[in-house]
């Protein structure tokens, strides 16, 4: 699919990340921060048919946290529409494809300046896991 029409699906859809198999979508969040990542890692976890290594990511803005997470679910290709610089190696040193419609430096978020020297794809998990209980 190319990028014009993931934007107008998505906008049709009203997602913020959605998972591509085949071309079909298979998967669709609304949710913001990095919430949609864990959700589709819980919709993994019971489609085990679903082989994500061959499947498209979409997700509305990825920064290096997202794709931390992302590479961590075994996603190789992936569409942002916004994605951060700071993303880049990340998605580059774990050989996921990437396309994105717009870049930027960086992504205004904590969550991404927390995560500026983490390489290791399970030490992000740890570390927003952590966040995300401080928050409740």
């Amino acid at each position: 699919m190319t990028p014009e029409l993931l934007a107008n699906e998505r906008v049709e859809r009203g997602y913020t990340l959605g998972l591509y198999s085949e071309g079909r979508l298979v998967f669709s969040d609304r949710g913001h921060w990095l919430h949609p990542l864990f959700d589709l890692e819980r919709f993994l976890s019971g489609h085990r048919d679903i082989r994500i290594e061959e499947c498209l990511l979409h997700d509305v803005v990825v920064g290096r946290a997202a794709a931390l997470l992302a590479a961590r679910l075994g996603v190789k290709r992936l569409h942002a529409e916004l994605l951060s610089r700071r993303a880049e190696p990340v998605l580059a040193g774990n050989r996921i494809e990437y396309t994105c419609s717009k870049q930027i430096e960086r992504i205004g978020c904590r969550t991404e300046d927390m995560l500026a020297e983490v390489d290791r794809p399970e030490d992000a998990y740890t570390t927003i896991i952590r966040l995300m209980k401080e928050a409740r």
